[in-house]
């Protein structure tokens, strides 16, 4: 079972603004028609209670929304690219740039979040009209997008959890009260991964998800074994159920061991309702009442996984032990970074001798202008200078023949 995968993404650009000019019957002197880009794909993710696994991810997935298409002449609005949607199990993480918070947990079916927006299309040529520029050669270009890398973690929800050593007969005990069908085999680590049993409570009224985690050793916190892996898949349970083998020669030994590396893991199970339950109780060599002593106080249930006996006593005990507990409503969580306001101010940068100006709008512009025509450039300077670039330039001390670059714009002052 995959249930962690990095993925990158990136949202579609914008589409480019059109420079275009028309020439009608009823338009004499003509004008600009160039209409705006498009906006780029969001990158969307949607949580889906038909999958159960990330096993339709491949770990290192590449994700690139389509692109916003270009404006046309006429007015026509470029096109709105299509979103992408990845759809993924409920109870899936998001994590982003290495947090160890997630940035968003989708626990109910259906629930959605945008990872990243597409890019906003370009203006077109008509936007740069002004009473000294009736037909501009300058318009903008889509708003470029980046690609990122984020991590999907999905776990399993479900109400409770078995823990225990391994051999303890917790796939036994998972296959007799639901339908679940986990490998059961007298060796230890027959289970690999977790496995879910739908089980029947309050009189069959009501069905709940029983999960099984792989057995816990000792060092589990530390690596050693596969239980620590898979204990993120009970951390949204309600309760546990710990199965202790009857037949061990140490049992309270045994329950210290599986507290202790529930605690050392920090996953905060251990502050979460137990069930005790000794298994193998047709086997044991030891009376029930000198386990009840050994145990003091807790209660301890006992079965038989193999017989069946007990197993009645144990679902009822479920059923009590889940009406006492709190109820908390699963909510899905999206945290809301707070937005980065962009700024278009001009600032200058000086890098191994280069003037670089940092101007979010002429960025955008530079890369729609053609220098070969005279008129354009002619243009490109008049727009500069209105928006106070070459006083900024000459302010920070910019001398004749040095290089400046804007965006996809690069020249010697002095030299335009």
């Amino acid at each position: 079972m995959i249930d962690e995968v990095l993925i990158t993404i990136k949202a579609g650009n914008g589409g480019d603004g059109c420079i275009s000019g028309r020439k009608e019957k009823f338009v004499s002197a003509g004008g600009p028609d160039g209409g705006d880009g498009g906006k780029g794909g969001d990158i969307i993710v949607k949580a889906s209670h038909n999958l159960n696994t990330l096993n339709h991810i491949r770990n290192g997935e590449k994700f690139f929304a389509t692109d916003g298409h270009s404006g046309k002449p006429r007015l026509k609005h470029g096109s709105d690219s299509n979103n992408l949607i990845i759809e993924v199990p409920v109870g899936t993480y998001i994590y982003k740039d290495e947090e160890s918070d997630p940035y968003a947990e989708l626990l109910k079916n259906k629930d959605e979040v945008v990872l990243q927006h597409g890019g906003s299309g370009g203006k077109g040529n008509k936007w740069f009209v002004s009473p000294v520029n009736r037909f501009p050669l300058l318009a903008e270009k889509g708003v470029q997008t980046t690609s990122k890398q984020l991590k999907l973690e999905m776990r399993i929800l479900a109400e409770v959890g078995i823990v225990g050593l391994p051999n303890a007969g917790k796939s036994t005990t998972l296959s007799r009260i639901s339908k679940a069908k986990p490998k059961i085999a007298g060796y230890p680590f027959t289970t690999l991964e977790p496995v879910i049993g739908m089980v029947n409570i309050y009189n069959d009224e009501k069905t709940i998800k029983v999960i099984e985690v792989p057995g816990l050793i000792e060092g589990a916190h530390k690596g050693a074994g596969l239980g620590i892996e898979f204990l993120k898949h009970a951390k949204k349970t309600q309760a546990l159920i710990h199965l202790v083998d009857g037949t061990s020669s140490d049992i309270k030994n045994d329950i210290g061991l599986i507290d202790a590396e529930l605690k050392m893991s920090q996953s905060g199970l251990n502050n979460k309702p137990k069930l005790l339950v000794i298994n193998k109780v047709d086997q044991m060599n030891i009376e029930k009442s000198s386990i009840k002593e050994m145990v003091y106080p807790l209660s301890p249930v006992f079965i038989s996984a193999l017989t069946g006996e007990g197993l009645s006593s144990l679902l009822e005990s479920i059923e009590t032990l889940l009406k006492n507990i709190p109820c908390d409503r699963v909510t899905s969580y999206i945290r809301n970074d707070v937005p980065v306001k962009i700024q278009d101010e001009i600032n200058i940068l000086k890098k191994d001798g280069v003037f670089i100006v940092e101007y979010r709008k002429g960025e955008r512009v530079s890369g729609m202008v053609d220098f070969r025509d005279w008129n354009a450039k002619a243009q490109w300077n008049a727009f500069l200078e209105k928006a106070g670039v070459f006083k900024k330039l000459i302010d920070y001390g910019i001398e004749e023949g040095s290089l400046v670059r804007i965006g996809e714009a690069e020249w010697k002052w002095g030299n335009m």
